[in-house]
């Protein structure tokens, strides 16, 4: 049977295409410990749905084939993509199959099984939603029939005949990860111990492949930092959007940058520094306690800024060192925003920063250099927006400053937060932006240019709504339900057999 592509959609260099072919059955051994219901939530039913996707209770069938082959001819599914399973840890059968574009309104249910629906959450790629469940519901099966696959498509220019350049082929092996390059040198060393031809692309890495393996090792290492949208990791992180997700305090609170030219403070909302042309000139930094949502808020934002930039990723890291790696790897480049939350100022073996690499840091118009950091300096890229986060309360932001050697920065992290007066009230913005001004006059060119490249603010309340820590948090529900469920088998049939 011909090979039809449902759907597709791009993960990092390669396009992942969803096929229906030739249907397959076999048994194997699950893998423990999946969460099937991952990127799922509970439905009434199927109506208006093009995918349907139901658990039904075990079918105790003694052959396992015969009862599921019985179960998608009962169903009219078999013309159609569908996956049935029977799962390996808990008492339950999995289906999923797509209904005719003519059925979407009709509500399907299955004769004779206890049932219960799921439909893909809200946000992000259908696509990519439903790899996840395909692949989720297949590594957690024990039997599994279905005329449906997920295949890995290279890029065009991997296909091609002439050979490749060296950093072409770095960048095609750079997100795959070290287990699936591991994978792909076994696969072209079986190949060539059985006198198969290899394509170009394979013969090409061969010839390389130390030099690739020092490569794909240290990048593995912050794959995490790169969020490509509408990825599961994106999804995982942040879903939602600013606009809805962010509180009214968070879009109102107030920042505050030094301009240089105008040798004054200038003083903006966070919305207006997203909306404005402020995230062109200068980088967010937030200061503030623990759990009121700065990393969220920061995804948010961040992806905000890279949807309106037109890239397809975003930077987020906890860690200076690896900026240098994701430089050579291109991300930094490509990134819509860079994130750098709850990082400490130092580089490889704990080299303190000086005002340079802050300048490098901070600069969104200029970019600069940080030259020590692990495996490669870090080029942080000219008109990058940034968006820090660091831990502290406001009366201690500036320590860390006054401890190396950066006394007047601390100063202005210290007076920038607003005074009250005498009789208990808020100092006149006027008051507020004169004390900031005599302060940083007295400051140093080079210490008047960093501050001229950073917009400070100090929130003290939540920054995201409890709808939004909700989502975050129903993976961790999920996962846990259905561990419980798990134990609660395992240990059923365990006494069953006793």
């Amino acid at each position: 049977e011909e090979v039809q592509v449902i759907d597709s959609y791009k993960d990092g260099g390669d396009t992942m295409q969803i096929t229906k072919g030739k249907c397959r059955f076999w048994v194997q051994t699950p893998t423990n410990g999946v969460d099937v219901m991952q990127c799922l939530e509970k439905r009434a039913g199927s109506k208006f749905a093009y995918w349907v996707i139901a658990c039904l209770n075990a079918n105790n069938a003694s052959d396992v084939k015969v009862a599921l082959e019985k179960l998608v001819a009962d169903s009219s599914i078999a013309d159609r993509p569908f996956l049935v399973c029977r799962r390996g840890f808990v008492p339950e059968l999995l289906v999923i199959f797509r209904k005719k574009d003519s059925d979407k309104h009709k509500d399907v249910r299955f004769d004779g099984f206890e049932q219960t629906f799921f439909g893909f959450r809200k946000g992000g790629q259908p696509a990519r939603k439903l790899t996840a469940v395909l692949r989720n519901f297949m590594s957690d099966a024990q039997v599994v029939l279905t005329n449906m696959g997920v295949e890995t498509k290279a890029p065009k220019n991997m296909k091609r005949e002439e050979p490749h350049g060296y950093k072409d082929l770095e960048e095609a092996v750079a997100h795959w990860g070290v287990k699936r390059f591991e994978h792909f040198k076994g696969d072209v060393a079986i190949k060539q111990k059985n006198k198969i031809e290899l394509d170009q692309f394979e013969r090409d890495c061969s010839a390389v492949f130390p030099m690739l393996t020092t490569w794909v090792r240290p990048r593995e290492e912050v794959s995490d930092d790169v969020i490509f949208l509408e990825s599961e990791h994106h999804q995982r992180q942040c879903p939602g959007c600013f606009e809805e997700d962010a509180t009214h305090y968070a879009k109102r609170l107030t920042v505050v940058r030094w301009s240089q030219k105008q040798q004054t403070v200038v003083i903006c909302t966070v919305d207006e520094w997203l909306d404005g042309d402020e995230h062109e000139r200068s980088s967010l930094v937030l200061f503030a306690s623990a759990e009121i949502g700065k990393s969220k808020l920061a995804h948010l934002i961040a992806q905000e800024l890279t949807i309106g930039k037109g890239m397809d990723r975003y930077t987020f890291t906890k860690s200076v060192d690896g900026l240098g790696i994701l430089t050579y790897s291109g991300d930094l480049r490509k990134s819509g925003c860079i994130c750098l939350m709850d990082i400490k100022f130092e580089a490889a073996r704990g080299k303190v920063l000086g005002v340079e690499d802050f300048k490098a840091i901070w600069d969104v118009m200029e970019g600069g250099v940080i030259k020590d950091t692990r495996y490669k300096p870090a080029n942080m890229p000219a008109g990058v927006p940034r968006v820090m986060g660091f831990q502290g309360s406001p009366e201690d932001a500036g320590i860390w400053f006054r401890e190396h050697d950066q006394s007047n920065l601390g100063s202005f992290l210290d007076a920038v937060q607003p005074r009250k007066l005498a009789n208990g009230r808020p100092e006149t913005t006027s008051a507020y932006k004169e004390r900031l001004n005599l302060l940083v006059s007295g400051f140093t060119s080079h210490e008047q240019a960093i501050l001229r490249r950073v917009s400070i603010g100090f929130p003290t309340s939540s920054l995201v709504t409890d709808d939004f820590v909700r989502r975050l948090e129903g993976d961790s529900a999920s996962a846990a339900a259905t561990h419980k469920s798990r134990r609660a088998a395992y240990w059923a049939a365990r006494r069953d057999r006793e």
